[in-house]
């Protein structure tokens, strides 16, 4: 059997999303015997410590490869001036000595929602590499002054054989090329390695390296729930809070933090989407206005919750349906609450964990509410009286 090998390039910027990224392999990936193996540009040892934690019991075992400007991995630096780290994906294999071993690299800013065992046990008919294939559409290629290229691959995501990868040696080949260049291409490891690879390697289902890549419309958050591996190419759902696969981040990074005992000062915060899933699970409906949502991103996160509670229009519109098996003021989404509201739900209000469980599970708005209004946690912490037919 392949000795398996999970890897991904990290320098201090980094740090935070690679952390979570590497909490989703552990919680989702099934792949607990696999070894991490992170190419490490400057990090420091508080930065291991928090990416080995990170990682569960995963991380007992993670090796760190540090990799300076002079290191003796890097075959040929180029003149021009780009992102150093972007080079971790060239050197990677390079380290791995064991024979017939396979490694995933996994870009920092991914989520995986889905096991990695097919990856792993997969034929990859004498390629050195399986990818999916790079999607952007032909404007933004023209854009970024790039032609049309069927066989041209994403570099977020590439499974490799390493023996062959070696015996190529096209990690040492890829940064020829790049040094060679006259300015630094659009993506210069990706263009570096898709200049030697060529067309071959086998090609994977988009759904494991899923990012949104110029179409006329964006994804929904039930589409990026529904990828095995979500990728935040471009904005990072630190920054971009408006991407709908931001709940997704959200939702490991709550449980990386859980696990290792760090905070993220960056995402406690109540953001626009906190307040936007407050009124369509608690009142059934959408904030007035952009001026509501930026008041209430002054305020912390229960006052918020205990001042839509206590309104009259909960009392009046929510309670009252509740009790008398009227209908719920939940119109705008007909049929069942979504993924992501029953994952906001679950994640951000004060739940005891058997309730995060029956949140998930709810099969329509009366058993969500019903559900969250009964749990004794959220009474306490809020004061809301438990309507009868919730008691039921």
């Amino acid at each position: 059997m392949s000795k398996l090998f999970i890897g991904t390039q990290c320098d201090r910027k980094f740090v935070d999303l690679t952390c979570v990224m590497l909490s989703s392999v552990y919680d989702n990936g099934c792949v607990p015997d696999a070894t991490i193996v992170i190419a490490a540009f400057d990090l420091t040892p508080e930065d291991e410590t928090r990416l080995r934690l990170s990682a569960g019991t995963m991380g007992r075992n993670m090796r760190f490869v540090p990799v300076p400007r002079d290191s003796h991995l890097v075959t040929k630096v180029p003149s021009f001036d780009f992102p150093f780290p972007m080079l971790g994906c060239l050197v990677l294999p390079k380290t791995i000595t064991e024979p017939d071993a396979r490694l995933l690299m996994l870009d920092s800013d991914m989520i995986v929602n889905s096991t990695l065992e097919p990856l792993f046990e997969m034929d990859l008919q004498g390629h050195p590499i399986a990818a999916v294939k790079d999607m952007l559409v032909e404007h933004e290629l023209h854009v970024r002054g790039r032609k049309w290229d069927d066989n041209h691959f994403n570099t977020g995501l590439l499974l490799v054989d390493v023996d062959l990868w070696n015996r190529d040696a096209l990690g040492d080949r890829a940064m020829i090329w790049l040094a060679d260049q006259p300015s630094k291409p659009e993506w210069p490891d990706q263009d570096a390695l898709n200049h030697v690879v060529g067309p071959d390697w086998l090609r994977l289902d988009r759904r494991w390296n899923f990012a949104y890549c110029g179409e006329p419309h964006q994804f929904s958050y039930d589409e990026y729930s529904q990828a095995k591996i979500v990728h935040f190419s471009g904005a990072k759902p630190t920054e971009a809070r408006d991407h709908p696969a931001v709940p997704i981040y959200d939702r490991q990074a709550e449980k990386t933090a859980e696990r290792t005992g760090w905070n993220r000062t960056e995402n406690t915060r109540v953001d626009r989407d906190f307040v936007a899933s407050a009124y369509e699970i608690l009142l059934g409906r959408p904030h007035e206005s952009n001026f509501v949502i930026q008041h209430r991103l002054a305020h912390a996160a229960m006052p918020i919750i205990n001042g839509l509670l206590t309104s009259d229009e909960f009392r009046d519109a929510v309670v009252t349906a509740l009790r008398d098996g009227t209908a719920l003021p939940h119109g705008r989404w007909p049929g069942k609450p979504t993924l992501r509201q029953k994952y906001w739900a679950a994640d951000r209000l004060p739940l005891a964990p058997t309730t995060r469980i029956k949140v998930e599970e709810a099969d329509s708005w009366l058993d969500l509410l019903a559900t969250i209004l009964s749990d004794e946690r959220f009474q306490m912490m809020t004061g809301c009286v438990q309507p009868k037919s919730a008691a039921a």
